[in-house]
């Protein structure tokens, strides 16, 4: 993990260089992730994939397998679609597959599969806290996800009210949660997705690019060489913006502190 740690330092200086290029790179789904260290799901009847044990919600024990993430959407409700399609948004597309063996990759790596989200959907708040505060990982992964719901909810309502005070404790409670469980949903997992909602999730709460920056960093490092195809895609979305590089300063200093919580449970 060290090499592709300082592999990886060395993309993140090039996602800064790169802002100015003008290549757009191919699809997230195009390349393959490498595999992670964790248990092999395996195939428990027919067209169903075990979900490796430390990576479970309770009640969901396997996932559906498909040859895509489009195929697998195809076969749920518009409501269903819309959904994950957002959530998928939300996290850079790096929950799409574009083939069988790419979905048992991305499963063993802890990459949230369509019927955990939406298990996750029908949990209230307090479940999914009572869950991450037992260090599930995957509880940690969507109770983050939903607090930051509720922090761009709280936003919203205050902002129809004629300002945003971000010392309001509807913002601010949400907004720590998010913060604490996506960190925490990295150190118990060690997942590239968990990196990839890291960088999402704090790119959101302060506005600031360098998270997304840092988080195709490290999520490269943990496993995901997809990253590389993401990294070009980031550097000409920020071109096409007009947003200019992120703060060379800023991205460092989120990918220290994401490795610490790497790092937290298993110090190397």
């Amino acid at each position: 993990m060290e090499s592709r740690r300082m592999q990886a330092m060395v993309l993140a200086s090039l996602l800064v260089a790169g802002c100015g290029s003008d290549g757009a790179g191919k699809p997230a789904t195009s390349s393959k992730p490498m595999q992670a260290a964790v248990t092999r799901p395996e195939t428990v009847r027919s067209g169903a994939l075990s979900l490796p044990s430390a990576f479970r919600l309770p009640g969901v024990e396997s996932v559906r397998e498909a040859d895509s993430w489009s195929a697998r959407l195809a076969t749920l409700t518009n409501a269903e679609r819309a959904r994950l399609e957002a959530i998928n948004a939300r996290y850079f597309g790096m929950l799409a597959f574009a083939s069988a063996e790419q979905q048992q990759s991305l499963v063993k790596a802890g990459f949230p599969m369509p019927e955990e989200w939406l298990a996750a959907d029908a949990m209230r708040d307090e479940e999914l806290a009572r869950l991450a505060k037992a260090r599930s990982p995957k509880g940690a992964m969507f109770y983050a996800d939903r607090q930051l719901d509720r922090y761009i909810e709280a936003r919203q309502r205050m902002a129809d009210k004629g300002g945003v005070r971000d010392v309001d404790r509807s913002l601010m409670h949400p907004k720590v949660d998010a913060m604490l469980y996506a960190g925490e949903a990295l150190a118990l997992s060690r997942s590239p997705f968990a990196a990839y909602m890291y960088g999402s999730i704090n790119a959101q709460l302060f506005d600031d690019p360098a998270y997304t920056a840092a988080a195709i960093s490290v999520a490269w490092a943990l496993g995901d060489v997809r990253g590389q195809v993401l990294s070009r895609q980031f550097a000409e979305s920020m071109r096409i913006a007009g947003e200019g590089k992120p703060d060379l300063g800023n991205m460092m200093a989120a990918e220290r502190l994401m490795w610490r919580h790497v790092h937290r449970y298993r110090p190397l």
